[in-house]
């Protein structure tokens, strides 16, 4: 038996029961490949990577394939000048990203950006109760702390990619009104830390931890 648990249309998580019946089993997680751009777990009514499913559920594993968002339901950034040797810069839905100080030798704000569906409306009826309430008092445009991106965005393929790069999936940003010199930033459920390296780029040198408020 299987069971589909829908929770988007977007993400639909397929679960193939071990056929031994109730107990104790192993997981496996697989995931098709498509560099997020192609492919997916069904594909012109064949099974696919089902078939990796039935055949490991068959042999007492409980398995468990996803689909995800393609191109240009996703969203992707440019990271030429952005960390990307930390494992944990993403907490849930949330990507927390700096410049690096060892690449530009400059201060750089803190962006944390926000892909949760609710997050996002909600952000998106903040900012316009806060344009309302500037109609209604006739008074100069007030700062907004969350951004909502919804438009898309283009990243050239650089002859990786047959084409350009188009995501739009939404999301709400927050970018530090202060500027940091680290090397890199992590994320969890409730603060950040930022990262300062030894002066050969490998040590760990010291960390701030700054609170999400």
């Amino acid at each position: 038996m299987d069971v589909i648990a829908a929770i988007q249309e977007t993400q639909i998580d397929k679960v193939f029961e071990p056929t031994s019946g109730p107990g104790t089993h192993p997981l496996l997680f697989f995931v098709p490949g498509g560099g997020f751009v192609g492919g997916a777990r069904q594909m012109d009514d064949t099974l696919i990577y089902c078939n990796v499913g039935a055949f490991f559920a068959a042999r007492g594993f409980l398995t468990l394939i996803p689909d995800y968002r393609l191109l240009p339901q996703t969203r992707w950034f440019d990271c030429d000048q952005v960390s990307t040797r930390w494992i944990t810069t993403t907490a849930g839905q949330r990507y927390v990203s700096i410049n690096e100080s060892q690449f530009l030798n400059e201060w750089s704000p803190i962006w944390v950006r926000d892909f949760n569906l609710y997050n996002v409306r909600r952000a998106r009826l903040q900012a316009q109760r806060g344009r309302d309430e500037e109609d209604r008092t006739d008074g100069g445009a007030r700062k907004q702390r969350v951004r909502v991106v919804e438009g898309s965005s283009v990243i050239t393929s650089s002859g990786l990619f047959e084409n350009d790069l188009e995501s739009s999936l939404p999301y709400c940003e927050v970018r530090t009104e202060g500027t940091y010199r680290f090397d890199g930033a992590l994320i969890d459920e409730e603060r950040i830390l930022g990262l300062k390296l030894e002066d050969d780029g490998v040590g760990l040198k010291s960390f701030d931890v700054l609170m999400i408020g």
